[in-house]
């Protein structure tokens, strides 16, 4: 080996000086001093060349921890990411399921509501269609006791032309206060059965149109329940002319055309 030459270099040398060859000496001492040079330089090389794989093996290994590193932090993002978003699609899920109970929970709500109001309203509508007739007999009554009344009171004006002079006094007052007892029966009654029926047209009509007669008030509320013109003037004893001119004149105080 490398070694073992330089041992015998350097023996033949310091033996050859011994001996006096001083010039083969030295020839074999430079010999030497080459060879171990070379195996110096040689070693030298060696550990830099260790040295240099040494660093490059510490600079892979770096490099491999920090991509090892690196993917270790790309994973935990992905997780941490992976996770919210499993969060986020549960709370959205629930968000919807709330939201989709929340809209049930109103459209049951506004069913009964709506129910209920049509029960509301198909009540009032059977009400006041109940009280509508009970308004329109009361009204055929009236009318009714109207013309007996007014049948009465002729029999009695035929009656009266044949008794003496001081008995057609008697028999006429009879015939106004029996008039009279009517209008006052009659009116009363039946504006009491309307306001039944139509608790606020009178006063709806009166804030409107303040300046009404008794008689205009009468005829709108005639009007209001579809009653003809012969049944007005059977009710008020008014001639058709009569209750045709108040109908007018009526007309033009409302703005109606």
């Amino acid at each position: 080996s490398s070694s073992a030459r330089e041992s015998v270099l350097a023996e033949l040398s310091q033996v050859l000086e011994g001996k006096g060859d001083y010039k083969e000496a030295y020839r074999y001492h430079v010999a030497f001093k080459l060879l171990s040079d070379s195996l110096y330089n040689k070693e030298n090389q060696q550990k830099i060349v260790q040295a240099e794989m040494q660093y490059n093996f510490d600079k892979e290994s770096e490099a491999v921890k920090a991509a090892q590193k690196q993917r270790d932090i790309i994973y935990l993002i992905i997780a941490i990411i992976l996770i919210l978003v499993i969060i986020i699609v549960f709370v959205m899920y629930f968000f919807q399921e709330t939201k989709a109970k929340i809209q049930q929970l109103l459209k049951e709500k506004a069913e009964l509501n709506n129910k209920e109001l049509y029960l509301r309203e198909d009540t009032l509508k059977r009400e006041l269609e109940f009280r509508n007739k009970e308004l329109t007999t009361n009204i055929m009554y009236l009318l009714k006791k109207n013309e007996f009344i007014m049948e009465i009171s002729d029999r009695l004006m035929v009656f009266k032309k044949q008794m003496k002079k001081e008995d057609q006094v008697i028999i006429q007052k009879i015939i106004i206060d029996i008039k009279n007892a009517q209008d006052d029966d009659v009116w009363q009654e039946f504006e009491v059965r309307f306001s039944q029926v139509y608790n606020d047209f009178y006063e709806r009509l009166n804030t409107k149109y303040p300046d009404l007669t008794l008689n205009e008030k009468r005829i709108c509320a005639f009007l209001r329940l579809n009653m003809t013109t012969k049944e007005i003037c059977s009710l008020t004893r008014q001639s058709y002319n009569s209750l045709n001119v108040a109908r007018a004149r009526l007309r033009k105080k409302l703005n109606i055309q």
